[in-house]
């Protein structure tokens, strides 16, 4: 039987997004701008790549990275925010999709994402899911059938 410290660790856990979950490193973001499908779903922008992993594994390798303008936004304590914002609308619905899927995606904000923020000065986390979620199923969708 789990202690109950152990279960929130393991929810927590299956929450988080790991080191190997994230784009790092200033020319893999530029690889992926330079040659990246895009998708607007929203106030959500993805910029994505099928993946050139070697890895031969049944599960895919989904590695995410979140961009915000600094020419749109700037203020970083912003786009900080933005970008918590981001992730934690992403780890909530990551789970559900991304179990097969190998690819590389940038999360960040649409046209409209922007002009709400210039605007209301602030962004909804269940809206963010929502779009996320809308976002990758479009992507998922494009990604098996290709």
């Amino acid at each position: 039987m789990h202690t109950p410290c152990k279960l929130i660790q393991e929810v927590n856990q299956s929450y988080s997004l790991s080191k190997s979950e994230i784009i790092r490193g200033h020319n893999s973001f530029n690889d992926i701008f330079k040659s990246a499908s895009k998708i607007s779903s929203g106030r959500i922008k993805l910029f994505f790549n099928q993946s050139k992993s070697k890895l031969n594994s049944p599960h895919g390798i989904l590695k995410v990275g979140f961009v915000i303008s600094a020419k749109r936004i700037s203020s970083s304590v912003q786009r900080n925010k933005i970008k918590r914002l981001l992730k934690e609308a992403y780890r909530n619905v990551k789970n559900n999709n991304t179990a097969d899927i190998d690819a590389e995606v940038l999360i960040g904000l649409s046209d409209y994402g922007y002009e709400i923020l210039q605007i209301d000065k602030k962004l909804e986390l269940n809206e963010l899911k929502n779009d996320i979620s809308d976002a990758f199923s479009v992507l998922f969708f494009k990604l098996r059938n290709k």
